[in-house]
């Protein structure tokens, strides 16, 4: 069955209504900024020498997960975790796989 808008995989959690709290405090221009760096985000990236950890969500519409991918391709050492069905709201669409991604990541 299709998912509600706005449900949430971990209990007593809405991304909606969270969502929606988030914008009613968020301070003047800071939600134009986010989207406008989404817009104009460069890869060019190649001087960081550290592992990275990339995360991706195939449903996000802000920073696509091609975008995340071509981050990646200019990071040497970086590894890719693509969430399927997750959009940019990572950490409360699917906040147990952003664990585990970045837990995987530092144990290695």
């Amino acid at each position: 069955h299709a998912p509600r808008l706005g449900a949430s995989a971990t209990p007593g959690l809405s991304n909606f209504n969270g969502g929606q709290r988030w914008l009613q405090r968020m301070s003047e221009g800071v939600y134009h900024a986010d989207l406008n760096a989404c817009n104009n985000f460069r890869t060019e990236l190649n001087n960081v020498q550290v592992p990275a950890l990339v995360i991706t969500g195939d449903r996000d519409k802000m920073a696509p997960a091609k975008r995340g991918r071509d981050v990646a391709d200019n990071l040497p050492q970086a590894q890719v975790v693509n969430l399927p069905g997750c959009g940019h709201a990572m950490l409360t669409e699917q906040p147990n796989a952003v664990l585990d991604a970045l837990a995987a990541f530092v144990a290695r």
